[in-house]
């Protein structure tokens, strides 16, 4: 038979015509991530180079007219970071990314894996001049490192974490520490991010964020995968365990 092979910008794009916009944000990040799954490994990942970028993505959505689900497909591109280390890299990002309105927890655009320069106190401390951090936002000094149970385990792990995040606050940065327990459930990332809406210096009024509660809560439900889903809305890069 023959084979057909399609770019990862047409993939998108077919993939809008079955996904709910959650899961078709995570599948974009997942498209612009540095790791693919392999249960061949202890970690069931591992890294690689991006296929593509948000940008790429977009530019390609951009050129075509007239295709089912182009209109969800157009708007998630907004939604998509770039660079994510891990698919709950790539969850924390889709909550941060969609808007309240559409069922987000809504902090802003979130930044995976960006570099940042160290002080001279921090960099002596750390042993290099800058590092990579989980999550960032632009114009705040709020980073956001993810500590997985499996990648943080080791005593060696501990101390490289404690110094980064010491060597972090020391060159002026505020480091909040996300840990599975703070996403084991969904009232649980609610506070998680209304802590970060707060630092970020969100307002959040009680009643607007009352009212997309249960929009939020599907949101979760979807990106953790929380409730069977519908057989044809399951891919690889769509399962993901803490």
């Amino acid at each position: 038979s023959d084979i057909y092979v399609a770019t990862p910008e047409a993939t998108f794009l077919m993939a809008a015509t079955r996904y709910p916009y959650q899961l078709l944000t995570r599948f974009g990040c997942d498209l612009c991530a540095r790791y693919v799954r392999d249960n061949s490994l202890e970690m069931a990942q591992r890294f690689r180079t991006p296929v593509t970028d948000s940008g790429k993505i977009r530019r390609y959505i951009n050129t075509i007219q007239n295709y089912p689900g182009i209109k969800a497909a157009r708007m998630v591109t907004e939604y998509i970071s770039d660079n994510s280390n891990s698919p709950v890299e790539s969850v924390l990002a889709c909550c941060g990314n969609i808007p309240a309105f559409q069922g987000g927890f809504t902090t802003g655009k979130v930044i995976l894996n960006n570099s940042v320069n160290l002080s001279e106190e921090g960099a002596l401390l750390f042993g290099r001049d800058s590092c990579s951090c989980d999550l960032m936002w632009e114009d705040s000094i709020l980073i956001g490192e993810y500590d997985s149970k499996k990648a943080h385990l080791s005593p060696e792990q501990m101390e490289w974490d404690k110094k980064k995040s010491t060597a972090l606050s020391i060159s002026g940065y505020k480091v909040i520490n996300i840990t599975p327990s703070n996403l084991s459930t969904f009232e649980k990332t609610e506070e998680l991010f209304l802590m970060l809406r707060k630092e970020l210096g969100f307002r959040t009024r009680k009643e607007k964020w009352q009212e997309y509660r249960d929009m939020r809560r599907e949101t979760y439900n979807l990106l953790f995968n929380r409730r069977e889903k519908p057989k044809e809305q399951l891919t690889e890069t769509s399962r993901m365990s803490l």
